[in-house]
């Protein structure tokens, strides 16, 4: 059962002023297990350092299913100050990948959704 850890940072260099439209700093890490070739498991902790309402944590859980060798479709749960959940799909071929995510929030959150549509290309 392979497992996988990252680290991540995420707009560590944005002025305090760009906070409301690009969010807090955030440094955090997180792991993947996959079960077999069909489940994958998510597990993320990130730090949030807000200039507006301090540091918070934030934690989040998902599963990714693969729906035969190219298509997939993943969905999760976040919170603890700022809560929430997310779904989504995508597609995988062997140059290039297209995947669409929508994130909805709620509690003290600063946006209340996100969509997202995006493009990877393997080299």
């Amino acid at each position: 059962m392979p497992v996988q850890i990252g680290l991540t940072a995420d707009n560590v260099l944005h002025k305090a002023a760009d906070e409301p439209y690009v969010g807090p700093k955030q440094l955090g890490g997180g792991f993947k297990v996959t079960m077999n070739k069909m489940l994958m498991l998510y597990g993320d902790a990130v730090e949030n350092f807000s200039n507006f309402a301090g540091a918070f944590p934030t934690y989040a859980g998902g599963a990714e299913i693969s729906l035969g060798s190219d298509v997939y479709v993943r969905g999760g749960l976040f919170g603890f100050r700022e809560k929430g959940w997310s779904f989504g799909g995508g597609w995988v071929g062997p140059k290039i990948g297209v995947s669409y995510g929508y994130q909805n929030r709620h509690e003290q959150a600063n946006r209340s959704f996100d969509h997202a549509i995006t493009m990877d290309i393997f080299m």
